[in-house]
């Protein structure tokens, strides 16, 4: 019972964080008209200081089974889950095209960053959070790809920009960097700082996130009851059957102890946030990526930590 409470605790703590961005922007203190500079500010400064400051220096991350392996393993984890998405969806009861593209898309990423890495750092060990990066590799490729063309209908032009983001430039700059022993050539002043900005980047993040969903939830809660099946498939893809699949595999595939145990942690997390943005970019079916990504948020209080405790005995 004690492992549950210390599972349970950070997942309680990154949840009272996004609701204090909720509450900051029904109290307009938050108002939306900052938003997109201080989303720029975490994505290109903040986040990328924390992924250079997590990657460079971490010996985890200086074998090929870690950092090759890591975004390959989830590449191939986000075809799974869009592919289980797809199947759903008709399951779903959703019946046009774009409906069914929306579903998959929505269902086929976790919320691998905000919600994640928080949680890693402070269950598991320093170098974790690196490994975590590693991984996110694999999911910022798909996000921009996959992800984005599913969305916007399959069209080759949508998302392949967005690929050469400034977190993916950080983390393949930060993952050769590691290879040299940077951390002894460059002044400690230079590290202390990155280290003070990435501290920064999940509370801004985290923050942003509960403003995203006040806005959502203004006329989106409902949805979620007028389309009980597609919430209850929703649940069943992305907290039920992923979280087996990919707690299965962190369990039986030959990988280092360390990323199992982002394997676990990253199985029990829920679809991106993100995703509505895009779909919203992108012409996608909205109210389908609204309730998708509701009922696994709300749903994951119970969820979550359920999923890492289980997972975490399971690799024992």
């Amino acid at each position: 019972m004690r492992d549950y409470y210390a599972v349970l605790a950070p997942v309680l703590t990154v949840f009272l964080v996004i609701g204090s961005g909720l509450v900051m922007r029904r109290l307009r203190v938050l108002r939306r008209e900052g938003d997109r500079t201080i989303f720029r500010l975490v994505v290109n400064l903040l986040y990328p200081c924390l992924i250079l400051d997590s990657i460079i220096g971490n010996p985890a991350l200086r074998h090929a089974d870690v950092s090759l392996s890591a975004p390959l393993l989830c590449v191939a984890l986000v075809l799974v889950a869009v592919g289980l998405g797809w199947l759903l969806s008709r399951a779903a009861g959703l019946k046009y095209n774009v409906e069914r593209r929306t579903f998959a898309a929505t269902t086929g990423i976790n919320n691998y960053g905000y919600f994640a890495i928080p949680v890693i750092a402070a269950l598991l060990q320093p170098e974790a959070v690196g490994v975590c990066f590693a991984y996110n590799m694999g999911s910022e490729i798909c996000l921009w790809t996959l992800i984005a063309w599913l969305i916007g209908g399959g069209s080759p032009s949508a998302g392949w920009r967005g690929i050469l983001n400034a977190p993916l430039i950080a983390i393949v700059s930060a993952l050769l960097l590691n290879l040299l022993p940077a951390r002894e050539y460059v002044p400690g002043f230079v590290w202390d700082t990155l280290a003070l900005l990435g501290q920064c980047a999940i509370p801004c993040g985290l923050l942003m996130v509960g403003a995203s969903f006040s806005d959502f939830t203004v006329n989106g809660v409902g949805e979620l009851f007028r389309a009980r099946r597609v919430s209850a498939t929703a649940l069943l893809a992305r907290s039920l059957l992923m979280p087996l699949i990919i707690i299965a595999a962190a369990k039986f595939l030959p990988l280092p102890l360390m990323l199992k145990q982002v394997l676990v942690v990253q199985a029990a997390m829920p679809a991106a946030t993100f995703t509505v943005v895009m779909t919203q970019h992108y012409g996608g079916h909205v109210p389908t990526a609204l309730r998708v990504v509701l009922i696994g948020t709300v749903a994951g209080l119970v969820t979550i930590p359920l999923w890492i405790h289980f997972g975490l005995l399971w690799l024992r």
